[in-house]
């Protein structure tokens, strides 16, 4: 079985380890990072991953009570921390916040292996008992996300989870996307994305000004919207220029962005172009809209 995670670790060399463990013995994908506990937390809720690897001692919010935050948003998802940290009271105060298992300090790769190892046999057994409660009938205290239409807060999450996934999450348009996005799909004549974008920047600061009493002109709503996208092209880039053969990479070059703009912004980043690759507001929107209706 194989699994998303998400590492919390101030040490970026602990990061990279854990990554290469799960990449070298195929236990699952990194779908995200962050060294401290206020940046991950926003990201992890948006994300629920799998299994979170989270230091204990991190700068900020540290790793007890970044899990006890997170817990009740992120209930399927299994904490393992790592720490080398001896106290009992520690460990004990560790294991009510809702910690599943641990993982000493230095990082040994049989340990982690082993322990995540024991992660999947408890979300296996977690997802047999889950079907075992279908199959008779009963009823699970969380809704399915597959029941019927999704709701509102299901698509948001999706919406900010890819959005997580391409490091824009916390730009200031990040929301601006998600609303348009919503909005778009909660038409009752479908997306309308042949809509001109100048029409829907109007409409979605027509709808601040409805629902929120804000008064925002359609301008600075197409500003912040297409800072953030200009970032995530410069994100998906970057990834490009790590590894080609990325996931994410593949995913996204095509689906938010036309690929020869890509390339252009790589390029850009390698020094060997002065020009940038240029984005489309309604390719990246209509993108993530067509993902949300597959999903």
């Amino acid at each position: 079985m194989k699994a998303d995670f998400y590492i919390v670790d101030d040490d970026r060399t602990v990061r990279k380890i854990l990554g290469k463990i799960i990449a070298d013995h195929d236990l699952g994908l990194v779908v995200g990072e962050a060294e401290d506990g206020a940046a991950a937390q926003k990201e992890i809720a948006a994300l629920m991953p799998d299994i979170v690897l989270i230091d204990l001692l991190l700068p900020g919010v540290d790793g007890i009570t970044l899990v006890t935050s997170l817990k009740n948003d992120c209930p399927k998802t299994s904490f393992v921390m790592l720490s080398q940290v001896a106290d009992k009271d520690m460990v004990a105060k560790a294991y009510q916040s809702g910690v599943d298992f641990f993982i000493n300090k230095p990082i040994n790769i049989i340990e982690v292996v082993s322990v995540i190892g024991q992660v999947h046999e408890r979300m296996s057994m977690r997802n047999i008992i889950q079907s075992l409660k279908v199959a008779i009938g009963g009823i699970d205290s969380q809704p399915s996300r597959d029941s019927g239409r999704p709701s509102e807060e299901v698509r948001r999450r999706q919406i900010k989870g890819t959005l997580a996934k391409l490091g824009i999450l916390g730009e200031n348009g990040s929301e601006d996307i998600v609303e348009m996005c919503l909005m778009m799909l909660g038409r009752t004549s479908g997306p309308e994305t042949s809509r001109k974008m100048s029409d829907q920047y109007a409409l979605l600061a027509k709808k601040y000004a409805e629902e929120q009493g804000l008064s925002i002109n359609a301008a600075s709503v197409e500003q912040r919207i297409r800072r953030a996208i200009s970032k995530a092209l410069n994100n998906t880039a970057n990834l490009g220029l790590e590894d080609y053969g990325n996931e994410f990479f593949v995913a996204f070059s095509s689906s938010f962005f036309e690929f020869t703009e890509v390339r252009r912004q790589m390029n850009f980043i390698r020094g060997v172009s002065d020009t940038q690759g240029k984005i489309s507001a309604k390719k990246f929107i209509e993108g993530l809209v067509m993902q949300v209706q597959n999903e």
